[in-house]
């Protein structure tokens, strides 16, 4: 019976997950990388992982690749995600053709610095524990100085404010599963920073994630993305 695992922890997401620790039923640890990518859903190359390994790997001392042609125990496996189970079942493989492997020179810590520095959305998500989003915009009279008018900000502010409710009330027509709430706050969105320049402004849910992490406003966001 191939054994199933589900994801354990994220290590890098964008545009799906890329990277994670994947958990068996019996607690062992496999790193998984993104490899294939399909109509019938995404592939990825795992291999066994100690917790120990997984701590060279986070400081840089293990390369991502060596990490996956030279595991500690010389096994390989595939998944591929289909549906919304929460565990998959593994195919063991031999050694992984070299396309699914990441590219040589690459360390984990370094992707994640230049993530951080590079997604503050992300960040800003995290630390808030709410949906963040990241407005830019660029009226003529910010072409030399830092300013905007009121009424093009407010303007940009409500335009986008009621994209997202169009888009929220979209969204709930093609959920599955229990009735979402279709209140205010489930897609107002609150400014709480701003930036210079091109007037980036920060918004963020007016309510906080859930206990599972949970906003409703992410339906919204995702069906505009």
């Amino acid at each position: 019976m191939p054994r199933e695992v589900g994801f354990a922890r994220t290590l890098i997401y964008y545009d799906g997950v890329q990277l994670a620790i994947a958990r068996d039923a019996l607690n062992h640890l496999y790193l998984a990388v993104l490899s294939e990518r399909s109509e019938e859903g995404d592939t990825y190359l795992l291999v066994p992982i100690t917790e120990n390994r997984l701590r060279l790997l986070e400081v840089g001392q293990v390369e991502l690749r060596v990490a996956f042609t030279h595991p500690e125990v010389r096994e390989w496996f595939s998944m591929t995600l289909t549906g919304e189970a929460h565990r998959q079942p593994m195919t063991s493989i031999g050694e992984p053709p070299e396309e699914w492997l990441p590219e040589p020179g690459l360390l984990l810590a370094e992707l994640l610095g230049a993530m951080e520095e590079a997604d503050t959305s992300r960040v800003e998500s995290t630390r808030e524990g709410k949906a963040v989003v990241h407005l830019s915009f660029e009226p003529p009279e910010a072409i030399e100085y830092t300013r905007i008018a009121a009424h093009h900000l407010a303007q940009g502010l409500g335009a986008f404010q009621e994209l997202i409710r169009q888009a929220y009330t979209r969204a709930l027509q093609t959920l599955t599963g229990e009735p979402r709430a279709t209140d205010q706050d489930q897609y107002t969105m609150e400014v709480f920073a701003f930036s210079g320049g091109s007037f980036t402004v920060h918004l963020q849910s007016r309510l906080e994630a859930d206990m599972l992490g949970r906003v409703e406003v992410t339906a919204a966001l995702e069906k505009i993305d």
